[in-house]
């Protein structure tokens, strides 16, 4: 399964140019579903322990990994 989130940055399509705000970073749900009611559904129905387990472990170590390449994205501007 891929990620259902993603991260934009002010620094993405900047090649040399100056900003004129500090740089910072956006986290954003790329992918979910929604509900009849437009609620959005971020997992499949669960009817187990082990399904909520693992829908809950898949978005933690999503989150995570957003976590690495926000920081990274922030540090860029320090080189």
């Amino acid at each position: 399964m891929g990620s259902k989130f993603g991260i934009l940055g002010t620094l993405d399509n900047l090649k040399g140019a100056k900003m004129a705000q500090p740089p910072f970073v956006i986290i954003t749900l790329d992918s979910y579903s929604t509900l009849d009611d437009n609620t959005i559904s971020l997992s499949p129905h669960l009817a187990t322990n082990r399904e909520v387990d693992e829908s809950i472990d898949s978005l933690i170590n999503q989150l995570e990994s957003l976590r690495k390449k926000a920081k990274a994205k922030l540090t860029k501007r320090c080189l």
